[in-house]
C-alpha cells in the first residue's frame, strides 16, 4: 500500500523524523538500538511513500544541461527533488540549481506552451 502525502505533510514528517534521529542518545548500546528501530521505521515510510513528479526547465540558454527541453524528478517533495536534481547536475554557483525553472506537477498540467521534450527522469 502506497500513502501520499501533501508537500507540506512530507516536509513536517521529515523535520520530526530528523529530530527524532538527531536527539538520540548514543552513548550506550540501548541508545544505539533505538536509532537503529527508528532508522528501520523511516525506511519503511519512504517506502510507502507515493512519489511526485517535479519537472525542471531548461529554456532557451544553452549553458544548462539540456538546452530547449526539461527532465522530470520524481521525489517526496520539492526540496528533496532540488537536492535529487543538484547532486547530478551541480549549479556554478553556489546556492543556484542548475535549470531556468521547475515546476510540480500541478503547476506543469497550466503550462500553455511547449516546453520541448523530456531528456531523462531522475528517480
Amino acid at each position: 500500500m502506497k500513502i501520499e502525502l501533501t508537500e507540506k505533510e512530507t516536509e513536517i514528517l521529515c523535520e520530526y523524523l530528523d529530530d527524532l534521529i538527531c536527539n538520540d542518545d548514543f552513548t550506550d548500546q540501548k541508545g544505539m538500538e533505538d536509532y537503529n528501530e527508528k532508522l528501520d521505521v523511516l525506511k519503511s515510510i519512504r517506502e510507502k511513500m507515493v512519489l511526485h513528479n517535479y519537472y525542471f526547465t531548461f529554456g532557451s540558454d544553452p549553458k544548462f544541461p539540456f538546452y530547449k527541453g526539461y527532465l522530470i524528478v520524481k521525489a517526496e517533495s520539492i526540496n528533496v527533488a532540488c537536492d535529487k536534481f543538484e547532486k547530478k547536475y551541480p549549479g556554478s554557483l553556489p546556492y543556484t540549481i542548475n535549470c531556468s525553472a521547475y515546476y510540480t506537477e500541478e503547476q506543469w498540467k497550466n503550462i500553455k506552451h511547449d516546453m520541448g521534450i523530456c531528456h531523462e527522469v531522475i528517480e
